[in-house]
């Protein structure tokens, strides 16, 4: 265990290893040696091909996944190690753990995740609704001609709408489809935490100008560590953001 201010980090959880048995066993006396729950953040590698953990010393608790575990005892699971294209030591590996554990995204597929992908304005706004806890719009009419009932984001984006996250391309689309930018994402984040007023007003970025609709987000976003640009003069506004862009932004924002 590593033991960081008043957090508390298991790195790795294996359950069958001789070394993780005498740091946590699965029962209420390991639960209380880790400490309060909002404490603590587990880390648990992938499960096996049948999805399970297998722990010999605790016949109560004898098959469980890192996930389920974490969920039954109160914890906040990380995953990590599940995807093949998201290693060790990457800027987004503790993000895409945090994304996936709390279920943000689940990837591309149950082994990929696609860092570099480009990520949809649909997906950004789930991503984010998700991040946020999926809180129910009451807004029950969708303005936007190309939001059909029954998408993912469909509720996503009403929400979106209803809080000021976004307003759409225009009054009558939203278009999920279409890359999203990073100027737009970090405006999205920004106005979901409610339009926090920075406290910095000079900007490094020579491809920030003020006035444009991102800039006090982006200061807001420099402030606070959920971006500190593709370099130390440029912030890439108009670049499209990735899959991995937008996952470590919301880590960055919400964890």
């Amino acid at each position: 265990m590593l033991f960081a201010g008043s957090n508390t980090y298991i790195t790795t959880l294996i359950w069958d290893t001789e070394e993780t048995a005498e740091d946590l066993t699965l029962t209420e006396s390991g639960r209380n040696m880790l400490g309060p729950h909002e404490q603590v953040v587990v880390y648990g590698l992938s499960a096996n091909s049948n999805g399970d953990t297998h722990h010999e010393a605790d016949d109560t608790i004898c098959e469980m996944s890192p996930r389920y575990y974490a969920e039954q005892f109160g914890y906040t699971f990380y995953a990590t190690d599940v995807f093949e294209d998201v290693r060790q030591g990457k800027y987004y590996t503790i993000p895409v753990a945090w994304a996936y554990g709390r279920g943000v995204t689940n990837g591309k597929d149950a082994t990929h995740f696609a860092p570099g992908d480009t990520c949809t304005r649909g997906q950004v706004v789930r991503f984010l609704w998700n991040a946020m806890g999926q809180p129910e719009p009451t807004l029950t009419e969708c303005p936007f001609e190309d939001v059909l009932e029954g998408k993912y984001y469909y509720e996503a984006v009403l929400w979106a709408l209803e809080t000021g996250v976004t307003a759409g391309k225009d009054d009558f689309h939203f278009a999920p489809n279409e890359s999203c930018t990073r100027g737009q994402v970090v405006t999205f984040i920004w106005n979901a935490m409610g339009k926090p007023e920075p406290t910095r007003t000079d900007c490094p970025f020579v491809d920030v100008t003020p006035g444009k609709y991102y800039y006090t987000a982006m200061l807001w976003a420099l402030e606070n560590g959920i971006t500190a640009g593709l370099d130390e003069t440029h912030f890439g506004p108009n670049q499209t953001c990735t899959r991995a862009q937008v996952v470590t932004f919301l880590y960055n924002a919400l964890s």
